[in-house]
């Protein structure tokens, strides 16, 4: 019960990430549209490590769209699959963008523990995607 209580805070906490992504790729103009229904709106991240950073993660963004982008961190948390069309957009986005969201995720609080975790799973589905555009 313990494991899947775990499971279901992950995945709630994995949401807010993203989200919050979107709210600050949308406060600095970037044309990544959020919704202020989703229940991730507004939620706080980590400071940006330099200027324009998460103008730069919003383009990313764009790239993966929200459905893929959700596929990619169920396989970074849960082991599930990547379909093709995702893994077309992820190695599209590039491994710069993979890499400074899969950062972006594990320098939030609640992950932080598991932030290893998270780069090399991040690393990864990348990397598995890459094998499969061959």
């Amino acid at each position: 019960m313990a494991r899947l209580m775990h499971g279901f805070l992950v995945l709630v906490a994995l949401i807010v990430a993203y989200g919050a992504i979107e709210v600050i790729a949308a406060r600095e103009e970037i044309p990544y549209k959020t919704d202020p229904s989703d229940p991730w709106y507004g939620q706080k991240l980590p400071p940006q490590p330099r200027k324009g950073y998460y103008k730069f993660l919003g383009n990313c963004l764009n790239v993966i769209t929200r459905q893929c982008g959700r596929q990619v961190l169920d396989y970074v948390f849960f082991v599930k699959k990547i379909d093709d069309n995702c893994c077309s957009k992820l190695t599209k986005m590039g491994k710069l963008c993979n890499k400074s969201l899969s950062w972006t995720l594990s320098h939030i609080d609640k992950f932080k523990a598991r932030s290893s975790v998270i780069i090399r799973r991040s690393d990864e589905a990348f990397d598995i995607c890459s094998r499969r555009k061959k």
